[in-house]
């Protein structure tokens, strides 16, 4: 399955791996991380890209919902959508979608 540096969920790690290991999801991963050496911010950081598989293992998983999370600022995109991380004010996009 390849690359040991992607931290995943070991259930969704045998699911997706391959795919991450793919010539376009490199490129794309290595476009990322040349961005953010030129000072750009994203989000979420690459330590919580994850951060919804990691939460869930794969079987225990009813529906994925794919999309853009509504976030525009910095500590707001925790991995998970529609949520922030405890104590970082919700921003106006995500409250939008709540109303």
């Amino acid at each position: 399955m390849g690359d040991d540096r992607i931290k995943l969920e070991p259930s969704w790690k045998a699911r997706v791996g391959d795919y991450l290991q793919r010539d376009d999801m490199r490129e794309l991963s290595a476009f990322l991380r040349q961005r953010h050496s030129e000072g750009v911010s994203i989000y979420p950081p690459a330590s919580q890209i994850f951060g919804a598989l990691d939460a869930t293992p794969f079987d225990d998983v009813k529906v994925v919902i794919l999309g853009q999370d509504p976030y525009h600022g910095p500590r707001q995109a925790p991995g998970r959508c529609f949520s922030v991380q405890p104590g970082v004010p919700i921003p106006p996009s995500l409250d939008n979608v709540f109303k």
